[in-house]
């Protein structure tokens, strides 16, 4: 009888036993897939925070911006221009990833943005208010390094930030208003240039207001005359889309005229500043007249064959070639 009562705890103890242990491997094994999901999750996050930000479109331009600021106002290579320059790089940022979540309704519709999954909120990666707290997160960012700049320079990146929320935000948007979307585009390069130059540090001189506001229209003109070559190779699916703006509502010929009227201006201006000393603002003018002639070298061999997706590519291609060979030979003088 006490036999069997040991046999039987002896087995009920095994299996007890056996269960928990199968348990523990279990949950062990739960918990690890967990950590492991929740990891790939956050990987995912970032992978898809940075291709919505967009950020080989304007990392060098935005260099340049603050760089040449810096230059005009007696600024040397400190903690205040890397400050500066990453204020106004998070501004730039957050305005790209509010204007993708705001243009999540039409891309997720775009043949050709589905297939890039460039909009990684029009494809569902991400949702809406992912897409908010992102562009919020970017802009409380760039205000807090502004804030150590001074109230001047927190003052224009705020403005800054506001043009670029009232650009993409639907019950406004600028960037659906013909003229006015080129105007305001080139305008907040122009602000983002004036954030840095207001910037205070020691030593900090006064350029001639006519220097301030050369460098202004010149760098307001390229950053416009990014968007109209942009709104170019999107004419098709925008003409499709019904969506309005200044290259539709001029047409092919009038926009491509328009582009070369402001590369006039632009090397008219170059030219003035050049005279009056600024002689950094050379390697922007450089960078911007290679990464012009790539454009147009690859878009004239594949102009039969050329895509809207080769387009796009080719654009990235000549903004960073040119972006290097221009900061080059800004380190160089």
């Amino acid at each position: 009888m006490h036999l069997n009562r040991v046999i039987i705890t002896g087995e009920i103890l095994f299996i007890c036993n056996y269960t928990i242990r199968n348990a523990n491997s279990n949950l062990g094994g739960f918990m690890n897939n967990n950590r492991l999901g929740l990891l790939q999750k956050i990987m995912n996050c970032v992978v898809y925070f940075f291709q919505l930000t967009r950020c080989y479109n304007y990392l060098t331009f935005v260099f340049f911006i603050t760089a040449f600021a810096f230059h005009l106002n007696g600024g040397s290579w400190n903690s205040g221009i890397i400050i500066s320059y990453f204020s106004n790089l998070l501004a730039v940022v957050s305005g790209y990833i509010f204007n993708d979540t705001e243009d999540a309704v039409e891309d997720s519709i775009d043949p050709f943005k589905q297939i890039t999954q460039r909009n990684r909120i029009a494809s569902g990666k991400l949702s809406k208010l992912q897409g908010y707290i992102l562009s919020i997160f970017a802009a409380v960012s760039s205000l807090v390094l502004a804030f150590f700049l001074g109230n001047k320079t927190l003052l224009c990146i705020l403005l800054s930030l506001l043009l670029l929320f009232l650009y993409s935000w639907r019950v406004i948007r600028f960037k659906s208003r013909p003229v006015i979307d080129v105007v305001v585009h080139g305008g907040m390069a122009g602000l983002l240039f004036i954030a840095s130059y207001l910037s205070n540090f020691e030593g900090r001189v006064e350029a001639p207001i006519l220097n301030q506001l050369l460098a202004f229209f010149v760098l307001s003109f390229i950053w416009a005359l990014s968007l109209l070559q942009h709104q170019l190779s999107d004419f098709e699916h925008d003409s499709k889309m019904s969506l309005k703006t200044t290259a539709i509502f001029l047409g092919r010929k009038k926009t491509k005229f328009l582009i070369f009227t402001m590369i006039f201006f632009i090397l008219f201006l170059t030219s003035s500043l050049i005279m009056l000393g600024s002689l950094l603002i050379l390697p922007i003018i450089i960078s911007f007249s290679i990464s012009g002639s790539i454009l147009g070298v690859l878009f004239w061999i594949t102009k039969k064959q050329r895509t809207r997706f080769k387009s796009e590519w080719f654009q990235r291609i000549a903004y960073n070639l040119g972006g290097i060979v221009g900061i080059a030979i800004w380190i160089s003088l």
